[in-house]
Protein backbone atom coordinates (compact mmCIF):
# COMPACT_ATOMS: atom_id res chain seq x y z
CA UNK A 1 0.00 0.00 0.00
CA UNK A 2 1.35 3.43 -0.88
CA UNK A 3 1.90 6.51 1.75
CA UNK A 4 0.30 9.55 1.68
CA UNK A 5 3.81 10.93 0.76
CA UNK A 6 4.39 8.21 -1.86
CA UNK A 7 0.72 9.52 -3.31
CA UNK A 8 1.77 13.49 -3.60
CA UNK A 9 5.02 12.60 -4.98
CA UNK A 10 3.66 10.45 -7.77
CA UNK A 11 1.06 13.35 -8.49
CA UNK A 12 3.86 15.59 -8.33
CA UNK A 13 5.60 13.84 -11.23
CA UNK A 14 2.63 12.83 -13.36
CA UNK A 15 1.82 16.85 -13.30
CA UNK A 16 5.31 18.25 -14.08
CA UNK A 17 5.86 15.34 -17.12
CA UNK A 18 1.91 16.89 -18.53
CA UNK A 19 3.35 19.77 -18.44
CA UNK A 20 6.34 19.27 -19.99
CA UNK A 21 3.92 17.55 -22.68
CA UNK A 22 1.98 20.48 -22.99
CA UNK A 23 4.76 22.75 -23.35
CA UNK A 24 6.64 20.93 -26.04
CA UNK A 25 2.96 20.05 -28.05
CA UNK A 26 2.94 24.65 -27.52
CA UNK A 27 6.03 24.80 -29.23
CA UNK A 28 5.35 22.22 -31.97
CA UNK A 29 2.25 24.63 -32.48
CA UNK A 30 3.58 27.64 -33.10
CA UNK A 31 7.03 26.34 -35.45
CA UNK A 32 4.10 25.10 -37.37
CA UNK A 33 2.43 27.70 -37.84
CA UNK A 34 5.45 29.45 -38.35
CA UNK A 35 6.56 27.13 -41.22
CA UNK A 36 2.61 27.19 -42.95
CA UNK A 37 3.16 30.90 -42.93
CA UNK A 38 7.01 31.28 -44.16
CA UNK A 39 8.06 27.92 -44.91
CA UNK A 40 11.49 26.26 -43.28
CA UNK A 41 13.44 29.88 -43.27
CA UNK A 42 10.62 31.19 -40.61
CA UNK A 43 11.22 28.56 -37.82
CA UNK A 44 13.82 29.86 -36.11
CA UNK A 45 14.19 29.13 -31.99
CA UNK A 46 14.20 32.40 -31.26
CA UNK A 47 10.53 32.89 -33.24
CA UNK A 48 9.14 30.06 -31.73
CA UNK A 49 9.94 31.44 -28.28
CA UNK A 50 8.60 35.11 -29.04
CA UNK A 51 5.36 33.43 -29.84
CA UNK A 52 4.60 31.38 -27.25
CA UNK A 53 6.35 34.06 -24.73
CA UNK A 54 9.11 31.76 -23.44
CA UNK A 55 12.92 32.06 -23.60
CA UNK A 56 14.86 30.06 -26.42
CA UNK A 57 16.40 28.33 -24.30
CA UNK A 58 13.20 26.49 -23.35
CA UNK A 59 13.18 25.95 -26.99
CA UNK A 60 16.43 23.94 -26.71
CA UNK A 61 14.99 21.70 -23.40
CA UNK A 62 12.05 20.48 -25.89
CA UNK A 63 14.45 20.47 -28.98
CA UNK A 64 18.23 20.10 -29.17
CA UNK A 65 18.66 22.26 -32.26
CA UNK A 66 16.03 23.60 -35.15
CA UNK A 67 17.15 20.83 -37.48
CA UNK A 68 15.22 18.46 -34.74
CA UNK A 69 12.16 20.63 -34.58
CA UNK A 70 12.01 20.91 -38.30
CA UNK A 71 12.10 17.39 -38.56
CA UNK A 72 9.05 17.02 -35.45
CA UNK A 73 7.22 19.51 -38.20
CA UNK A 74 7.16 17.06 -41.09
CA UNK A 75 7.55 14.11 -38.84
CA UNK A 76 3.29 13.94 -38.49
CA UNK A 77 3.89 15.13 -42.73
CA UNK A 78 5.53 11.64 -43.35
CA UNK A 79 2.44 9.57 -41.43
CA UNK A 80 0.03 11.26 -43.47
CA UNK A 81 1.78 10.59 -46.98
CA UNK A 82 2.38 6.48 -45.97
CA UNK A 83 -1.41 6.50 -44.86
CA UNK A 84 -2.29 8.10 -48.53
CA UNK A 85 0.33 5.41 -50.15
CA UNK A 86 -1.00 2.30 -48.29
CA UNK A 87 -4.40 3.47 -49.10
CA UNK A 88 -3.88 3.75 -53.05
CA UNK A 89 -2.34 0.41 -52.87
CA UNK A 90 -5.50 -1.01 -50.80
CA UNK A 91 -8.05 0.53 -52.86
CA UNK A 92 -7.64 -2.23 -56.00
CA UNK A 93 -6.10 -5.43 -56.64
CA UNK A 94 -5.80 -4.38 -60.44
CA UNK A 95 -2.26 -3.31 -61.27
CA UNK A 96 -3.42 -0.43 -63.38
CA UNK A 97 -5.76 0.88 -61.10
CA UNK A 98 -3.18 0.91 -58.19
CA UNK A 99 -0.55 2.05 -60.05
CA UNK A 100 -2.76 4.98 -60.73
CA UNK A 101 -3.72 5.53 -57.70
CA UNK A 102 -0.65 5.45 -55.51
CA UNK A 103 0.77 7.99 -58.98
CA UNK A 104 -2.13 10.69 -57.83
CA UNK A 105 -1.87 9.68 -54.21
CA UNK A 106 1.82 10.88 -54.07
CA UNK A 107 1.54 13.74 -56.18
CA UNK A 108 -1.75 15.33 -54.70
CA UNK A 109 -0.23 15.42 -51.29
CA UNK A 110 2.52 17.67 -52.82
CA UNK A 111 -0.05 19.74 -53.91
CA UNK A 112 -2.32 19.40 -50.98
CA UNK A 113 1.13 20.49 -48.45
CA UNK A 114 3.74 21.72 -50.88
CA UNK A 115 6.21 23.18 -47.76
CA UNK A 116 6.29 20.06 -46.43
CA UNK A 117 6.63 17.93 -49.69
CA UNK A 118 9.67 20.42 -50.28
CA UNK A 119 11.32 20.04 -46.94
CA UNK A 120 11.07 15.96 -47.43
CA UNK A 121 12.19 15.45 -50.42
CA UNK A 122 13.46 18.17 -51.88
CA UNK A 123 15.22 20.69 -49.49
CA UNK A 124 16.15 18.02 -46.82
CA UNK A 125 16.10 14.40 -48.02
CA UNK A 126 17.79 13.37 -45.33
CA UNK A 127 15.17 13.45 -43.38
CA UNK A 128 13.99 10.37 -45.10
CA UNK A 129 16.55 8.25 -43.60
CA UNK A 130 16.33 9.67 -40.17
CA UNK A 131 13.77 8.58 -37.04
CA UNK A 132 12.31 9.53 -33.73
CA UNK A 133 14.65 9.09 -30.75
CA UNK A 134 12.30 6.38 -29.77
CA UNK A 135 12.08 4.44 -33.09
CA UNK A 136 14.10 2.36 -35.56
CA UNK A 137 11.97 2.67 -38.72
CA UNK A 138 13.30 5.47 -40.89
CA UNK A 139 10.87 7.55 -42.65
CA UNK A 140 12.11 6.43 -45.74
CA UNK A 141 9.63 3.35 -44.93
CA UNK A 142 6.60 5.25 -46.01
CA UNK A 143 7.73 4.67 -49.90
CA UNK A 144 7.02 1.09 -49.47
CA UNK A 145 4.12 1.52 -51.54
CA UNK A 146 6.47 2.06 -54.77
CA UNK A 147 8.07 -1.13 -53.90
CA UNK A 148 4.59 -3.08 -53.49
CA UNK A 149 3.20 -1.63 -57.14
CA UNK A 150 6.79 -2.37 -58.95
CA UNK A 151 6.40 -6.15 -57.49
CA UNK A 152 5.15 -7.13 -60.63
CA UNK A 153 8.33 -6.26 -62.64
CA UNK A 154 11.66 -8.84 -62.72
CA UNK A 155 13.57 -5.72 -61.08
CA UNK A 156 11.25 -4.63 -58.79
CA UNK A 157 13.84 -1.81 -57.21
CA UNK A 158 14.56 -0.48 -60.95
CA UNK A 159 10.89 0.03 -61.80
CA UNK A 160 10.45 1.45 -57.87
CA UNK A 161 12.74 4.15 -58.70
CA UNK A 162 11.45 4.73 -62.04
CA UNK A 163 8.12 5.44 -60.02
CA UNK A 164 9.64 7.57 -57.49
CA UNK A 165 11.42 9.84 -60.11
CA UNK A 166 8.37 9.94 -62.71
CA UNK A 167 6.18 10.95 -59.38
CA UNK A 168 8.71 13.15 -57.75
CA UNK A 169 9.26 15.12 -61.14
CA UNK A 170 5.54 16.15 -61.35
CA UNK A 171 5.60 16.73 -57.36
CA UNK A 172 8.75 18.93 -57.84
CA UNK A 173 7.34 21.19 -60.76
CA UNK A 174 4.06 20.82 -59.50
CA UNK A 175 5.65 22.87 -55.97
CA UNK A 176 8.10 25.01 -57.25
CA UNK A 177 6.21 26.61 -60.76
CA UNK A 178 3.21 28.74 -60.53
CA UNK A 179 2.35 27.76 -64.00
CA UNK A 180 2.10 23.93 -62.84
CA UNK A 181 -1.47 23.74 -61.21
CA UNK A 182 -3.32 21.26 -60.55
CA UNK A 183 -5.20 20.76 -63.61
CA UNK A 184 -1.16 20.05 -65.17
CA UNK A 185 -0.02 18.31 -62.78
CA UNK A 186 -2.68 16.17 -62.62
CA UNK A 187 -2.49 15.53 -66.05
CA UNK A 188 0.81 14.90 -66.20
CA UNK A 189 0.50 12.05 -63.79
CA UNK A 190 -2.41 10.47 -65.78
CA UNK A 191 -0.06 10.60 -69.16
CA UNK A 192 2.86 9.26 -66.87
CA UNK A 193 1.11 6.06 -65.42
CA UNK A 194 0.36 4.99 -69.11
CA UNK A 195 3.07 5.24 -70.15
CA UNK A 196 4.68 3.40 -67.33
CA UNK A 197 1.92 1.11 -67.68
CA UNK A 198 2.44 0.22 -71.21
CA UNK A 199 6.28 -0.21 -70.31
CA UNK A 200 5.44 -3.03 -67.57
CA UNK A 201 2.44 -4.13 -69.97
CA UNK A 202 -0.21 -4.33 -66.88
Amino acid sequence: MTTRDERVRTGSTERREQARRDLRARILAAATALFDDGGADAVTMRAVAERIGYSATTIYLHFPDRDALLFAIVDDAFGVFGERMRAAIASSEDPRARLTAMGRAYVEFALDHPAHYRLMFITRPDYLLAHGPEEDRARIESMGALAAVAAVAADATAVADALWAAMHGIAALATGFPIFDRERALAATDASIVILAAGLEI
